[in-house]
Protein backbone atom coordinates (compact mmCIF):
# COMPACT_ATOMS: atom_id res chain seq x y z
CA UNK A 1 0.00 0.00 0.00
CA UNK A 2 1.46 3.31 -1.12
CA UNK A 3 0.33 6.16 1.15
CA UNK A 4 2.08 9.19 2.61
CA UNK A 5 4.00 8.52 5.82
CA UNK A 6 2.78 11.89 7.09
CA UNK A 7 -0.84 10.71 6.92
CA UNK A 8 0.04 7.42 8.61
CA UNK A 9 2.00 9.12 11.39
CA UNK A 10 -0.83 11.64 11.93
CA UNK A 11 -3.38 8.84 12.44
CA UNK A 12 -1.00 6.91 14.70
CA UNK A 13 -0.24 9.99 16.81
CA UNK A 14 -3.97 10.62 17.30
CA UNK A 15 -4.60 6.98 18.31
CA UNK A 16 -1.61 6.98 20.69
CA UNK A 17 -2.92 10.13 22.35
CA UNK A 18 -6.45 8.68 22.55
CA UNK A 19 -5.09 5.53 24.22
CA UNK A 20 -3.22 7.70 26.71
CA UNK A 21 -6.20 9.84 27.72
CA UNK A 22 -8.99 7.24 27.40
CA UNK A 23 -8.56 4.23 29.66
CA UNK A 24 -11.34 2.38 27.82
CA UNK A 25 -9.69 2.70 24.45
CA UNK A 26 -6.21 1.67 25.62
CA UNK A 27 -6.89 -2.13 25.80
CA UNK A 28 -8.81 -1.99 22.50
CA UNK A 29 -5.82 -0.29 20.87
CA UNK A 30 -3.53 -3.14 21.97
CA UNK A 31 -5.56 -5.93 20.32
CA UNK A 32 -3.15 -8.28 18.49
CA UNK A 33 -5.56 -8.57 15.55
CA UNK A 34 -5.41 -4.82 14.87
CA UNK A 35 -2.60 -2.79 13.32
CA UNK A 36 -2.07 0.66 11.88
CA UNK A 37 -1.62 -0.54 8.27
CA UNK A 38 -5.02 -2.25 8.20
CA UNK A 39 -6.49 0.85 9.86
CA UNK A 40 -5.15 3.04 7.03
CA UNK A 41 -6.47 0.57 4.43
CA UNK A 42 -9.93 0.64 6.06
CA UNK A 43 -9.99 4.47 6.07
CA UNK A 44 -8.96 4.70 2.40
CA UNK A 45 -11.62 2.19 1.35
CA UNK A 46 -14.30 4.10 3.27
CA UNK A 47 -13.18 7.36 1.61
CA UNK A 48 -13.29 5.67 -1.81
CA UNK A 49 -16.84 4.42 -1.19
CA UNK A 50 -18.01 7.91 -0.21
CA UNK A 51 -16.85 9.44 -3.50
CA UNK A 52 -15.62 12.60 -1.72
CA UNK A 53 -12.12 14.12 -1.83
CA UNK A 54 -11.98 16.28 1.31
CA UNK A 55 -12.72 15.20 4.89
CA UNK A 56 -12.49 16.91 8.26
CA UNK A 57 -10.22 15.66 11.04
CA UNK A 58 -13.17 14.35 13.07
CA UNK A 59 -14.47 12.26 10.16
CA UNK A 60 -11.10 10.57 9.50
CA UNK A 61 -10.32 10.04 13.20
CA UNK A 62 -13.85 8.63 13.69
CA UNK A 63 -13.14 6.00 11.01
CA UNK A 64 -9.87 5.07 12.73
CA UNK A 65 -11.62 4.62 16.10
CA UNK A 66 -14.38 2.60 14.47
CA UNK A 67 -11.82 0.19 12.97
CA UNK A 68 -10.30 -0.55 16.39
CA UNK A 69 -13.63 -0.87 18.21
CA UNK A 70 -15.22 -3.41 15.87
CA UNK A 71 -13.85 -6.96 15.88
CA UNK A 72 -15.52 -8.29 12.74
CA UNK A 73 -14.97 -5.46 10.31
CA UNK A 74 -14.28 -5.62 6.59
CA UNK A 75 -10.98 -3.83 5.97
CA UNK A 76 -10.92 -4.06 2.16
CA UNK A 77 -8.08 -4.34 -0.31
CA UNK A 78 -4.96 -2.15 -0.09
CA UNK A 79 -5.14 0.97 -2.28
CA UNK A 80 -2.53 3.10 -3.98
CA UNK A 81 -3.29 6.76 -3.51
CA UNK A 82 -1.88 10.10 -2.45
CA UNK A 83 -3.13 11.71 0.76
CA UNK A 84 -2.68 15.38 1.63
CA UNK A 85 -2.56 16.39 5.31
CA UNK A 86 -3.05 20.12 5.94
CA UNK A 87 -1.28 21.64 8.95
CA UNK A 88 -1.90 25.01 10.58
CA UNK A 89 1.34 26.84 11.33
CA UNK A 90 1.45 29.65 13.89
CA UNK A 91 3.94 32.37 12.93
CA UNK A 92 5.59 34.71 15.38
CA UNK A 93 5.04 38.46 15.06
CA UNK A 94 8.56 38.86 13.61
CA UNK A 95 7.91 36.13 11.01
CA UNK A 96 4.56 37.69 10.08
CA UNK A 97 6.19 41.11 9.65
CA UNK A 98 9.01 39.65 7.53
CA UNK A 99 6.56 37.69 5.37
CA UNK A 100 4.41 40.78 4.84
CA UNK A 101 7.40 42.90 3.85
CA UNK A 102 8.59 40.19 1.45
CA UNK A 103 5.12 39.92 -0.11
CA UNK A 104 4.86 43.71 -0.55
CA UNK A 105 8.32 43.85 -2.08
CA UNK A 106 7.50 41.01 -4.47
CA UNK A 107 4.23 42.66 -5.51
CA UNK A 108 6.02 45.97 -6.13
CA UNK A 109 8.62 44.23 -8.28
CA UNK A 110 5.93 42.43 -10.26
CA UNK A 111 3.93 45.62 -10.83
CA UNK A 112 7.10 47.48 -11.89
CA UNK A 113 7.98 44.70 -14.33
CA UNK A 114 4.46 44.80 -15.80
CA UNK A 115 4.67 48.61 -16.18
CA UNK A 116 8.02 48.36 -17.99
CA UNK A 117 6.62 45.68 -20.25
CA UNK A 118 3.62 47.83 -21.19
CA UNK A 119 5.87 50.82 -21.94
CA UNK A 120 8.11 48.68 -24.12
CA UNK A 121 5.09 47.31 -25.98
CA UNK A 122 3.87 50.86 -26.71
CA UNK A 123 7.25 51.86 -28.09
CA UNK A 124 7.20 48.90 -30.43
CA UNK A 125 3.61 49.80 -31.51
CA UNK A 126 2.54 46.25 -30.69
CA UNK A 127 -1.18 46.30 -30.01
CA UNK A 128 -1.37 42.59 -29.15
CA UNK A 129 -0.18 41.70 -25.64
CA UNK A 130 1.38 38.25 -25.83
CA UNK A 131 1.19 36.50 -22.45
CA UNK A 132 3.75 33.80 -21.88
CA UNK A 133 2.05 30.47 -21.23
CA UNK A 134 2.83 28.40 -18.17
CA UNK A 135 2.38 24.70 -17.54
CA UNK A 136 -1.00 25.50 -15.95
CA UNK A 137 -2.41 27.53 -18.87
CA UNK A 138 -4.66 26.03 -21.52
CA UNK A 139 -4.51 27.33 -25.08
CA UNK A 140 -7.89 28.17 -26.62
CA UNK A 141 -8.51 25.46 -29.21
CA UNK A 142 -12.21 25.45 -30.05
CA UNK A 143 -14.18 28.27 -31.63
CA UNK A 144 -16.08 28.73 -28.34
CA UNK A 145 -12.85 29.07 -26.35
CA UNK A 146 -11.36 31.56 -28.81
CA UNK A 147 -14.49 33.74 -28.70
CA UNK A 148 -14.48 33.66 -24.90
CA UNK A 149 -10.79 34.55 -24.55
CA UNK A 150 -11.17 37.46 -26.99
CA UNK A 151 -14.37 38.59 -25.25
CA UNK A 152 -12.70 38.48 -21.83
CA UNK A 153 -10.13 41.06 -22.97
CA UNK A 154 -12.93 43.43 -24.01
CA UNK A 155 -14.87 43.31 -20.73
CA UNK A 156 -14.93 46.59 -18.83
CA UNK A 157 -12.93 46.67 -15.59
CA UNK A 158 -14.79 46.82 -12.31
CA UNK A 159 -16.40 50.26 -12.01
CA UNK A 160 -15.98 52.69 -9.13
CA UNK A 161 -19.66 52.24 -8.21
CA UNK A 162 -19.17 48.47 -8.05
CA UNK A 163 -16.06 48.91 -5.91
CA UNK A 164 -17.90 51.17 -3.46
CA UNK A 165 -20.74 48.66 -3.22
CA UNK A 166 -18.31 45.79 -2.59
CA UNK A 167 -16.36 47.69 0.08
CA UNK A 168 -19.56 48.65 1.89
CA UNK A 169 -21.49 45.37 1.76
CA UNK A 170 -18.88 42.58 1.73
CA UNK A 171 -17.71 43.18 5.30
CA UNK A 172 -19.01 43.99 8.76
CA UNK A 173 -17.69 47.44 9.68
CA UNK A 174 -16.26 47.76 13.20
CA UNK A 175 -15.28 50.32 15.80
CA UNK A 176 -13.19 49.97 18.95
CA UNK A 177 -13.64 51.59 22.37
CA UNK A 178 -10.95 51.92 25.01
CA UNK A 179 -11.40 52.19 28.79
CA UNK A 180 -11.49 56.01 28.64
CA UNK A 181 -14.43 56.08 26.25
CA UNK A 182 -12.41 56.91 23.13
CA UNK A 183 -14.00 55.34 20.04
CA UNK A 184 -12.08 54.51 16.87
CA UNK A 185 -13.81 53.94 13.53
CA UNK A 186 -11.89 51.21 11.72
CA UNK A 187 -13.44 52.27 8.41
CA UNK A 188 -12.40 55.93 8.11
CA UNK A 189 -9.98 56.17 11.07
CA UNK A 190 -12.01 58.89 12.86
CA UNK A 191 -11.74 59.15 16.69
CA UNK A 192 -14.42 60.49 19.04
CA UNK A 193 -15.51 60.17 22.67
CA UNK A 194 -18.61 58.24 23.74
CA UNK A 195 -18.79 56.73 27.24
CA UNK A 196 -22.08 54.92 26.59
CA UNK A 197 -21.64 51.16 26.40
CA UNK A 198 -23.11 50.66 22.92
CA UNK A 199 -22.70 47.53 20.85
CA UNK A 200 -23.62 49.39 17.65
CA UNK A 201 -23.26 53.01 16.59
CA UNK A 202 -22.87 55.30 13.58
CA UNK A 203 -19.58 57.02 12.83
CA UNK A 204 -20.09 60.81 13.13
CA UNK A 205 -17.52 61.37 10.35
CA UNK A 206 -18.28 58.86 7.57
CA UNK A 207 -21.82 57.86 8.64
CA UNK A 208 -21.06 54.12 8.47
CA UNK A 209 -23.06 51.80 10.75
CA UNK A 210 -20.50 50.16 13.02
CA UNK A 211 -20.36 47.13 15.30
CA UNK A 212 -18.23 46.99 18.45
CA UNK A 213 -15.05 44.90 18.11
CA UNK A 214 -14.06 43.65 21.57
CA UNK A 215 -10.70 42.10 20.75
CA UNK A 216 -7.47 43.87 21.67
CA UNK A 217 -5.93 43.38 18.24
CA UNK A 218 -4.83 46.59 16.55
CA UNK A 219 -4.91 45.14 13.02
CA UNK A 220 -7.08 42.70 11.10
CA UNK A 221 -7.34 41.31 7.56
CA UNK A 222 -10.59 40.13 5.97
CA UNK A 223 -11.20 38.63 2.52
CA UNK A 224 -14.48 37.99 0.71
CA UNK A 225 -15.76 37.31 -2.80
CA UNK A 226 -17.80 39.87 -4.73
CA UNK A 227 -19.76 38.84 -7.83
CA UNK A 228 -20.84 40.81 -10.89
CA UNK A 229 -23.28 39.12 -13.27
CA UNK A 230 -23.30 40.46 -16.82
CA UNK A 231 -23.49 39.40 -20.47
CA UNK A 232 -21.25 39.63 -23.51
CA UNK A 233 -22.98 39.12 -26.85
CA UNK A 234 -24.76 35.73 -26.52
CA UNK A 235 -22.77 34.65 -23.45
CA UNK A 236 -23.65 34.77 -19.76
CA UNK A 237 -20.65 35.97 -17.76
CA UNK A 238 -20.23 35.53 -13.99
CA UNK A 239 -17.28 37.54 -12.66
CA UNK A 240 -15.82 36.82 -9.19
CA UNK A 241 -13.63 39.43 -7.49
CA UNK A 242 -11.50 38.87 -4.40
CA UNK A 243 -11.93 41.84 -2.05
CA UNK A 244 -9.18 42.38 0.52
CA UNK A 245 -9.83 44.58 3.58
CA UNK A 246 -6.98 45.57 5.93
CA UNK A 247 -7.86 47.37 9.15
CA UNK A 248 -5.62 49.23 11.58
CA UNK A 249 -6.68 51.16 14.66
CA UNK A 250 -6.45 54.91 14.06
CA UNK A 251 -6.06 54.60 10.28
CA UNK A 252 -8.55 54.41 7.38
CA UNK A 253 -9.35 50.93 6.09
CA UNK A 254 -7.25 49.84 3.12
CA UNK A 255 -9.27 48.02 0.42
CA UNK A 256 -8.01 46.08 -2.56
CA UNK A 257 -10.04 44.31 -5.28
CA UNK A 258 -8.88 41.97 -8.05
CA UNK A 259 -10.75 39.77 -10.49
CA UNK A 260 -10.02 36.12 -9.69
CA UNK A 261 -12.44 34.06 -11.82
CA UNK A 262 -14.63 34.51 -14.89
CA UNK A 263 -17.25 31.88 -15.71
CA UNK A 264 -18.56 32.06 -19.29
CA UNK A 265 -21.67 30.14 -20.32
CA UNK A 266 -23.58 29.84 -23.60
CA UNK A 267 -27.33 29.25 -23.95
CA UNK A 268 -26.84 25.44 -23.92
CA UNK A 269 -25.09 25.65 -20.53
CA UNK A 270 -21.63 24.81 -21.85
CA UNK A 271 -19.11 26.47 -19.55
CA UNK A 272 -15.54 27.72 -19.82
CA UNK A 273 -13.55 29.20 -16.93
CA UNK A 274 -10.81 31.81 -16.85
CA UNK A 275 -8.97 32.47 -13.61
CA UNK A 276 -5.75 33.55 -11.98
CA UNK A 277 -3.18 30.96 -11.03
CA UNK A 278 -3.49 29.34 -7.60
CA UNK A 279 -1.27 27.63 -5.10
CA UNK A 280 -1.10 23.85 -5.27
CA UNK A 281 -3.72 23.13 -2.58
CA UNK A 282 -7.43 23.11 -3.50
CA UNK A 283 -8.58 23.46 0.11
CA UNK A 284 -7.76 27.14 0.67
CA UNK A 285 -10.27 29.90 0.11
CA UNK A 286 -8.00 32.66 -1.22
CA UNK A 287 -4.84 31.06 -2.61
CA UNK A 288 -4.84 33.17 -5.79
CA UNK A 289 -1.52 34.39 -7.19
CA UNK A 290 -2.26 38.07 -7.72
CA UNK A 291 0.69 38.61 -10.07
CA UNK A 292 -0.72 36.13 -12.62
CA UNK A 293 -3.28 36.93 -15.31
CA UNK A 294 -6.69 35.55 -16.21
CA UNK A 295 -6.21 32.50 -18.43
CA UNK A 296 -8.33 29.60 -19.64
CA UNK A 297 -8.27 26.80 -17.03
CA UNK A 298 -9.30 23.17 -17.07
CA UNK A 299 -12.28 22.06 -15.00
CA UNK A 300 -12.67 18.59 -13.56
CA UNK A 301 -13.96 16.83 -10.46
CA UNK A 302 -11.09 18.14 -8.33
CA UNK A 303 -11.21 21.75 -9.54
CA UNK A 304 -14.98 22.32 -9.59
CA UNK A 305 -14.92 23.14 -5.89
CA UNK A 306 -12.34 25.88 -6.59
CA UNK A 307 -14.41 27.70 -9.19
CA UNK A 308 -17.90 27.07 -7.78
CA UNK A 309 -17.74 30.13 -5.55
CA UNK A 310 -20.54 31.33 -3.28
CA UNK A 311 -19.84 35.08 -3.03
CA UNK A 312 -20.53 37.16 0.05
CA UNK A 313 -22.31 39.78 -2.07
CA UNK A 314 -23.75 39.85 -5.61
CA UNK A 315 -23.99 43.25 -7.31
CA UNK A 316 -27.74 43.94 -7.59
CA UNK A 317 -27.61 45.33 -11.15
CA UNK A 318 -27.52 42.08 -13.12
CA UNK A 319 -27.72 41.30 -16.83
CA UNK A 320 -28.83 37.80 -17.87
CA UNK A 321 -29.30 36.14 -21.24
CA UNK A 322 -32.92 35.68 -22.47
CA UNK A 323 -32.72 31.89 -22.04
CA UNK A 324 -32.35 32.24 -18.26
CA UNK A 325 -35.34 34.57 -18.07
CA UNK A 326 -37.30 32.07 -20.16
CA UNK A 327 -36.32 29.26 -17.76
CA UNK A 328 -37.72 31.14 -14.77
CA UNK A 329 -34.77 32.98 -13.20
CA UNK A 330 -36.11 35.74 -10.92
CA UNK A 331 -32.88 37.27 -9.56
CA UNK A 332 -32.60 35.18 -6.35
CA UNK A 333 -29.84 32.59 -5.82
CA UNK A 334 -30.83 31.05 -2.43
CA UNK A 335 -27.16 31.06 -1.25
CA UNK A 336 -26.13 28.85 -4.18
CA UNK A 337 -23.11 29.38 -6.43
CA UNK A 338 -24.41 31.49 -9.36
CA UNK A 339 -22.54 29.47 -12.00
CA UNK A 340 -23.98 26.15 -10.73
CA UNK A 341 -27.44 27.71 -10.48
CA UNK A 342 -27.37 29.02 -14.06
CA UNK A 343 -25.90 25.83 -15.50
CA UNK A 344 -28.61 23.75 -13.81
CA UNK A 345 -31.41 25.93 -15.20
CA UNK A 346 -29.93 25.76 -18.71
CA UNK A 347 -29.09 22.05 -18.86
CA UNK A 348 -31.65 20.15 -16.74
CA UNK A 349 -35.30 20.50 -17.78
CA UNK A 350 -36.52 18.59 -14.71
CA UNK A 351 -34.78 21.03 -12.38
CA UNK A 352 -36.29 23.85 -14.42
CA UNK A 353 -39.76 22.32 -13.81
CA UNK A 354 -39.14 22.12 -10.05
CA UNK A 355 -37.93 25.73 -9.99
CA UNK A 356 -40.92 27.06 -11.92
CA UNK A 357 -43.36 24.97 -9.85
CA UNK A 358 -42.11 26.51 -6.60
CA UNK A 359 -40.67 23.22 -5.26
CA UNK A 360 -37.65 25.09 -3.91
CA UNK A 361 -36.78 22.66 -1.11
CA UNK A 362 -36.68 19.77 -3.57
CA UNK A 363 -34.84 21.91 -6.12
CA UNK A 364 -32.14 22.85 -3.61
CA UNK A 365 -31.80 19.26 -2.41
CA UNK A 366 -31.21 17.87 -5.93
CA UNK A 367 -28.91 20.79 -6.73
CA UNK A 368 -26.79 19.98 -3.68
CA UNK A 369 -26.94 16.18 -4.10
CA UNK A 370 -27.79 15.24 -7.66
CA UNK A 371 -28.24 11.50 -7.09
CA UNK A 372 -31.78 10.09 -6.91
CA UNK A 373 -33.51 12.28 -9.50
CA UNK A 374 -34.24 9.34 -11.85
CA UNK A 375 -35.47 7.19 -8.97
CA UNK A 376 -37.90 9.74 -7.51
CA UNK A 377 -39.03 11.67 -10.59
CA UNK A 378 -42.20 9.58 -11.11
CA UNK A 379 -43.34 10.37 -7.57
CA UNK A 380 -42.39 14.04 -7.89
CA UNK A 381 -44.58 14.37 -11.00
CA UNK A 382 -47.57 13.01 -9.05
CA UNK A 383 -47.01 15.70 -6.41
CA UNK A 384 -46.79 18.36 -9.12
CA UNK A 385 -50.08 17.23 -10.66
CA UNK A 386 -51.79 17.52 -7.27
CA UNK A 387 -50.16 20.89 -6.40
CA UNK A 388 -48.48 19.31 -3.37
CA UNK A 389 -45.52 21.40 -2.17
CA UNK A 390 -42.69 19.47 -0.45
CA UNK A 391 -41.25 21.55 2.41
CA UNK A 392 -38.75 18.98 3.78
CA UNK A 393 -37.16 17.16 0.84
CA UNK A 394 -34.95 14.74 2.80
CA UNK A 395 -37.80 13.64 5.06
CA UNK A 396 -40.18 13.21 2.11
CA UNK A 397 -37.65 11.17 0.07
CA UNK A 398 -36.98 8.95 3.08
CA UNK A 399 -40.76 8.54 3.45
CA UNK A 400 -41.08 7.46 -0.22
CA UNK A 401 -38.28 4.91 0.25
CA UNK A 402 -40.11 3.37 3.20
CA UNK A 403 -43.41 3.28 1.28
CA UNK A 404 -41.67 1.28 -1.44
CA UNK A 405 -39.86 -0.95 1.05
CA UNK A 406 -43.09 -1.68 2.89
CA UNK A 407 -44.87 -2.49 -0.43
CA UNK A 408 -47.44 0.26 -0.01
CA UNK A 409 -48.95 2.02 -3.03
CA UNK A 410 -46.32 4.76 -3.34
CA UNK A 411 -48.04 6.23 -6.42
CA UNK A 412 -51.29 6.81 -4.59
CA UNK A 413 -51.67 10.52 -3.69
CA UNK A 414 -53.27 9.42 -0.41
CA UNK A 415 -49.87 8.11 0.72
CA UNK A 416 -47.61 10.29 -1.42
CA UNK A 417 -49.10 13.68 -0.46
CA UNK A 418 -49.77 13.52 3.32
CA UNK A 419 -51.03 16.58 5.16
CA UNK A 420 -48.39 16.02 7.85
CA UNK A 421 -45.33 14.33 6.40
CA UNK A 422 -43.67 13.91 9.82
CA UNK A 423 -46.59 11.92 11.22
CA UNK A 424 -46.82 9.87 8.02
CA UNK A 425 -43.07 9.22 8.16
CA UNK A 426 -43.28 7.99 11.77
CA UNK A 427 -46.27 5.79 10.91
CA UNK A 428 -44.61 4.03 7.98
CA UNK A 429 -41.31 3.76 9.88
CA UNK A 430 -43.20 1.93 12.63
CA UNK A 431 -44.61 -0.49 10.06
CA UNK A 432 -41.16 -1.15 8.61
CA UNK A 433 -39.64 -1.81 12.00
CA UNK A 434 -42.51 -4.02 13.03
CA UNK A 435 -42.16 -6.02 9.83
CA UNK A 436 -38.43 -6.53 9.81
CA UNK A 437 -37.47 -6.34 13.50
CA UNK A 438 -40.34 -7.95 15.39
CA UNK A 439 -38.30 -11.02 16.40
CA UNK A 440 -35.26 -8.92 17.32
CA UNK A 441 -37.50 -6.65 19.41
CA UNK A 442 -38.92 -9.63 21.32
CA UNK A 443 -35.47 -11.11 21.87
CA UNK A 444 -34.12 -7.80 23.15
CA UNK A 445 -37.04 -7.30 25.56
CA UNK A 446 -36.63 -10.85 26.88
CA UNK A 447 -32.90 -10.39 27.45
CA UNK A 448 -32.79 -6.86 28.85
CA UNK A 449 -36.25 -6.03 30.23
CA UNK A 450 -35.01 -6.29 33.83
CA UNK A 451 -32.85 -3.21 33.17
CA UNK A 452 -35.69 -1.11 31.74
CA UNK A 453 -36.59 2.07 33.64
CA UNK A 454 -33.04 2.11 35.04
CA UNK A 455 -31.62 5.63 34.95
CA UNK A 456 -29.32 7.85 37.01
CA UNK A 457 -28.57 11.55 36.87
CA UNK A 458 -25.95 14.10 37.88
CA UNK A 459 -27.22 17.64 37.50
CA UNK A 460 -28.15 18.16 33.87
CA UNK A 461 -26.69 14.79 32.79
CA UNK A 462 -28.95 11.72 32.66
CA UNK A 463 -28.04 8.17 31.65
CA UNK A 464 -30.77 5.65 30.84
CA UNK A 465 -31.02 2.21 29.25
CA UNK A 466 -32.22 1.99 25.64
CA UNK A 467 -35.51 0.08 25.84
CA UNK A 468 -36.44 -0.60 22.20
CA UNK A 469 -35.02 -0.97 18.72
CA UNK A 470 -36.57 2.38 17.93
CA UNK A 471 -34.31 3.91 20.60
CA UNK A 472 -31.28 2.23 18.98
CA UNK A 473 -32.29 3.56 15.56
CA UNK A 474 -32.69 7.15 16.80
CA UNK A 475 -29.45 6.96 18.79
CA UNK A 476 -27.45 5.82 15.77
CA UNK A 477 -29.05 8.32 13.41
CA UNK A 478 -28.60 11.36 15.67
CA UNK A 479 -25.05 10.55 16.79
CA UNK A 480 -23.88 9.15 13.43
CA UNK A 481 -22.49 5.86 14.69
CA UNK A 482 -23.24 2.16 14.22
CA UNK A 483 -25.12 1.23 17.41
CA UNK A 484 -28.17 0.27 15.31
CA UNK A 485 -26.61 -0.79 12.00
CA UNK A 486 -24.15 -3.12 13.76
CA UNK A 487 -26.97 -4.61 15.86
CA UNK A 488 -25.58 -3.85 19.32
CA UNK A 489 -28.98 -4.92 20.66
CA UNK A 490 -28.02 -8.53 19.85
CA UNK A 491 -24.95 -8.49 22.11
CA UNK A 492 -25.86 -10.62 25.10
CA UNK A 493 -23.10 -9.31 27.35
CA UNK A 494 -23.67 -5.62 26.56
CA UNK A 495 -26.06 -3.15 28.15
CA UNK A 496 -26.46 -0.10 25.93
CA UNK A 497 -27.30 3.22 27.58
CA UNK A 498 -27.88 6.73 26.27
CA UNK A 499 -26.38 9.78 28.02
CA UNK A 500 -28.25 13.06 27.54
CA UNK A 501 -27.38 16.62 28.57
CA UNK A 502 -30.38 18.89 29.04
CA UNK A 503 -32.41 16.40 27.02
CA UNK A 504 -29.93 16.31 24.07
CA UNK A 505 -28.31 12.98 23.21
CA UNK A 506 -24.61 13.38 23.93
CA UNK A 507 -22.94 9.94 24.14
CA UNK A 508 -23.76 6.23 23.92
CA UNK A 509 -22.41 3.90 26.61
CA UNK A 510 -21.69 0.18 26.16
CA UNK A 511 -21.46 -1.60 29.52
CA UNK A 512 -20.18 -5.19 29.96
CA UNK A 513 -22.48 -7.23 32.22
CA UNK A 514 -19.89 -9.95 32.79
CA UNK A 515 -16.98 -7.67 33.68
CA UNK A 516 -19.12 -4.91 35.23
CA UNK A 517 -17.23 -2.15 33.47
CA UNK A 518 -17.70 0.35 30.67
CA UNK A 519 -16.51 -1.02 27.31
CA UNK A 520 -16.83 2.20 25.36
CA UNK A 521 -18.46 5.60 25.63
CA UNK A 522 -18.72 7.58 22.40
CA UNK A 523 -20.42 10.74 21.15
CA UNK A 524 -21.14 12.06 17.67
CA UNK A 525 -19.08 10.36 14.93
CA UNK A 526 -17.38 8.21 17.60
CA UNK A 527 -15.70 11.28 19.14
CA UNK A 528 -15.52 12.19 22.83
CA UNK A 529 -17.86 14.94 23.94
CA UNK A 530 -17.05 17.71 26.41
CA UNK A 531 -19.05 15.75 29.04
CA UNK A 532 -17.21 12.43 28.50
CA UNK A 533 -15.47 12.22 31.88
CA UNK A 534 -18.60 13.20 33.84
CA UNK A 535 -20.70 10.61 31.98
CA UNK A 536 -18.08 7.93 32.57
CA UNK A 537 -17.87 8.70 36.30
CA UNK A 538 -21.68 8.76 36.60
CA UNK A 539 -21.97 5.25 35.12
CA UNK A 540 -19.14 3.89 37.28
CA UNK A 541 -20.65 5.39 40.43
CA UNK A 542 -23.94 3.58 39.73
CA UNK A 543 -22.57 0.11 38.94
CA UNK A 544 -24.19 -1.20 42.18
CA UNK A 545 -27.64 -0.30 40.76
CA UNK A 546 -26.88 -2.31 37.62
CA UNK A 547 -25.66 -5.24 39.72
CA UNK A 548 -28.95 -5.20 41.68
CA UNK A 549 -30.89 -5.59 38.43
CA UNK A 550 -28.71 -8.58 37.53
CA UNK A 551 -30.05 -10.39 40.61
CA UNK A 552 -33.65 -9.55 39.69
Amino acid sequence: MKVSEQFKSTIKAYLDNMAAVDSLFAPVYQKPTKNIDNCITYILNQVKKSGCCGFSDDEIFGMALHYYQEDNIEVGSPLKCNVVVNHHVELSEEEKKAAREAAIKKLQEEELAKLKKRQQAKRENNTEVQTQLTLFDMKPKTKLQMEIVNGSRKLAPVSEAQKRYAYKHCFVHYFKRDAKGNCFCLDCGHTWRDKEDKKNCKCPHCGMNLKLENSRKRTAIYKEYFCVITTYKQYQVIRFFMVDCRLKKGSPANYFIIEAVQCWMNKEGKTETLSLLRGMSIFYYDAWIYGSSLELRKRNVHHDRIYDICPAVIYPRMKVIPELTRNGFKGVFYDICPSSFFMTLLTDNRMEILYKAGQMNLFLRFLERKYGMDKYWTYVKICLRHDYVIHDADLWLDYVDMLIENKLDARNPHYLCPLNVEEAHDWVMGKCKKKYSEKDEKDYIAAKSRFFNLSFADGNIMVRVLESLSDFYKEGKLLHHCVFSNAYYKREDSLIMSATVDGRRMETVEFSLSRMEVCQCRGKSNQLSAYHDRILNLVRDNIPLIRERMVV
